[in-house]
């Protein structure tokens, strides 16, 4: 996230707005200097994991992530080489 939120504000935005489901206050606290706002439904103040707040969740394999990635610069990446 903090990565993302660096790279956008390389392009100048008006204001950068964070947005997650859920965020324990410790990742809240790190991006509190680099983002303009932060938006959550439910902060957790100890550690826990992101799918105790989901009915469904499975964790993504590498091979997912890696065809959501080509799927992306399929459509996406006219004229970016890789």
């Amino acid at each position: 996230m903090k990565a993302a939120i660096e790279s956008v504000r390389k392009r100048s935005p008006k204001e950068i707005i964070v947005a997650a489901p859920t965020a324990c206050t410790t990742a809240i606290a790190m991006l509190q200097g680099i983002a303009d706002q932060i938006i959550t439904c439910v902060t957790g103040s100890t550690p826990y994991g992101v799918a105790d707040y989901y009915l469904q969740w499975h964790d993504v394999t590498n091979q997912e992530v890696v065809g959501y990635l080509e799927q992306w610069c399929s459509r996406y990446s006219k004229g970016i080489s890789r």
